[in-house]
């Protein structure tokens, strides 16, 4: 006999029948001396299809959701199915079906309101919402179809790649609105200093959608990949440090001074765009879209009289966005520091070829660039071009590392952020775009679409900040707030399955 064979619908006792039967097995397994694993494995299916019989009693006496005929609501009349409809929902513990009446203006074009449903607070998808928690976990961590492994794994229920997929375009709905809505350190626990930071990262795309493009997106990126933007909002205390002991830092020399603790980031909140094409509507690109979220943090969290700091790398476009998103605030503009040191080694890879001679000139280099004297280091490149008598490709690549350091010359006042404590490098956002893309959506073989790249990036996000449980107590609001006037007709149903 199985623990379902005991299941009598409407049998108040079930469980305690249910229980019993458990009971009898924990003590017989041991008495036998079953092998743990094994014991496991039975007392988990059993434990499963316990949940299930509780699921299936719980539909039950939620009721038919009879209301009557029909209904008056704020819309409108609604009138009742002529019978009951099938509903099919998955928990956790395995797939079910209920019968119950339904409502609607037109019942032949569409469900206006499904009692039982909304007594539940059960969303439109046929996923319970613990469901779908569960599998977003899985589902921001690992392929789809390892996620389906897993599930099934663990809940010996399978369910199919497209249905994750489902489950993550549905919750993506919300993402964007949540990620604009983030929670924010109270004023208190911020850092002395706010940061500004955003990059682009390639993500590998199904070749047609490759085709579809908007003409002002670069196709960069071989492979089949498109542009995503990342842009990333935190405060951190000051960390005052000397350009000594950043070149020291930057070619790993051991010092006599024991290691400093660096102040931790605060409030660190990241989000990833693609270009958005909808129908009749105008591309909007996904640098605009990063910046106006970064914006909307700043506007949120910039207290008066604190530095406001913009820290990326030298693409120009990534600059004119945040100047036009951020409007006419103040920043402090800074360019990466290790975009900088790799041009510092590819003039230095130039100009000599021993690997000895290429240190020395690149640590000299760097300490000069670091102490503020960046025209310096522009006119010795330029002479050692001229000096040696370098081929025009040479001298072609050192000018343009030359123009590049003159472009940017503003941005590389070294010596000052140093003495302020303020951040040089930017490693928040070259993580951000590791943990957020790489890990997750250039592995081997992946090739995504526009909606399933932009959901991932959104729901990617959230896992990454540890807001996961917080997203879904979101969500749970607005579903109470989207039944919130269809609540309303149930205030006098009482299932008659619990009467008496």
């Amino acid at each position: 006999m199985t623990v379902v064979d005991l299941f009598d619908v409407g049998n108040p006792s079930f469980l305690v029948d249910q229980l019993d039967q458990l009971k009898h097995f924990v003590r017989r397994s041991a008495r036998q001396g079953r092998p743990i694993r094994e014991f496991e494995t039975k007392l988990l299916a059993m434990l499963l299809e316990v949940g299930h019989d509780c699921c299936t009693e719980y539909l039950r006496l939620q009721g038919d959701g009879d209301l009557g005929p029909s209904i008056d609501s704020e819309e409108g009349p609604m009138t009742r199915s002529d019978k009951p409809r099938p509903r099919e929902l998955r928990t956790l513990f395995g797939e079910h079906v209920y019968h119950a009446y339904v409502y609607g203006r037109n019942l032949d074009r569409k469900i206006d309101f499904r009692p039982v449903d909304v007594r539940m607070q059960l969303p439109e998808s046929k996923f319970s919402p613990r469901f779908q928690e569960i599998s977003h976990l899985l589902g921001v961590e690992q392929a789809f179809n390892r996620s389906a492994k897993t599930l099934d794994a663990i809940f010996g229920e399978t369910i199919s790649v497209n249905s994750l997929e489902r489950i993550h375009a549905n919750l993506a709905e919300s993402a964007e609105q949540f990620l604009f809505e983030l929670p924010i350190p109270a004023a208190k626990d911020e850092g002395e200093i706010l940061v500004v930071s955003g990059d682009g990262k390639g993500i590998p795309m199904v070749r047609e959608t490759t085709q579809k493009v908007p003409a002002f997106e670069k196709r960069e990126h071989p492979g089949n990949r498109q542009m995503a933007t990342l842009a990333t909002v935190y405060s951190v205390d000051r960390f005052v440090r000397t350009p000594e002991q950043i070149v020291d830092a930057l070619f790993r020399e051991p010092t006599d001074e024991p290691p400093t603790k660096r102040p931790e980031p605060v409030g660190k909140a990241v989000v990833g765009c693609r270009t958005r094409v909808e129908e009749n509507e105008e591309p909007m690109p996904g640098d605009i879209q990063a910046f106006t979220w970064a914006a909307e943090q700043v506007k949120r969290r910039h207290q008066k009289g604190q530095p406001l700091v913009r820290l990326m790398d030298g693409q120009a476009s990534l600059w004119n966005t945040a100047t036009f998103c951020l409007g006419d605030r103040s920043t402090i503009d800074i360019l990466d520091i290790i975009h900088v040191s790799s041009y510092v080694w590819s003039a230095a890879k130039i100009l000599e070829s021993h690997r000895e001679h290429q240190e020395a000139y690149a640590r000299d280099w760097r300490l000069r660039i670091l102490q503020g004297k960046v025209s310096g280091v522009i006119s010795s490149l330029r002479q050692q071009a001229t000096k040696r008598k370098l081929s025009k490709k040479d001298r072609e690549a050192i000018g343009r590392i030359c123009n590049y350091f003159q472009k940017n010359r503003y941005r590389m006042q070294y010596h000052e952020y140093l003495r302020e404590g303020y951040p040089i490098a930017t490693g928040v956002i070259e993580g951000a775009c590791r943990h957020l893309v790489m890990d997750r959506m250039c592995r081997t073989g992946m090739r995504w679409k526009v909606p399933g790249s932009q959901a991932m990036l959104h729901l990617r996000a959230i896992h990454q900040a540890d807001l996961s449980d917080t997203f879904h107590d979101y969500r749970a609001r607005l579903e109470r707030d989207r039944i919130k006037n269809l609540c309303k007709l149930l205030k006098n149903y009482t299932p008659f399955t619990l009467c008496g």
